[in-house]
C-alpha cells in the first residue's frame, strides 16, 4: 500500500477541516464538528 499523510486544521471552536492525501496528490477532504 502507498503511505499517505493526514491534516487537518481548527477552523473554528468546536469545527475542523481534515484531509487525507498521498504521493499523487489531495485524495479526500471533509470537515469535522465536535463538541
Amino acid at each position: 500500500p502507498e503511505p499517505f499523510e493526514v491534516g487537518g486544521r481548527l477552523l473554528a471552536a468546536g469545527k475542523a477541516e481534515v484531509w487525507v492525501g498521498n504521493g499523487a496528490g489531495l485524495a479526500q477532504r471533509g470537515d469535522v464538528e465536535f463538541d
